[in-house]
């Protein structure tokens, strides 16, 4: 799974935020909401589209 993170300071308009998130959890991620940000997590296999497809999501680069 990849991480995906909205900031609810960005202000994006709910009907954008509705569409990845209906996205993403049809194929097979899932999002959590907390209290300053939005959380998506993306099947790696489709993490590149979700990039390419909802700019305003910032991927979380993690480094093991």
């Amino acid at each position: 799974m990849i991480q995906f993170n909205l900031l609810k300071e960005q202000r994006i308009a709910q009907p954008h935020i509705d569409a990845a998130s209906l996205y993403i959890t049809e194929h097979g991620g899932e999002f959590v909401i907390r209290k300053r940000h939005i959380e998506f997590y993306v099947p790696t296999e489709h993490s590149a589209f979700v990039a390419l497809k909802f700019p305003f999501l910032e991927a979380v680069q993690y480094i093991w």
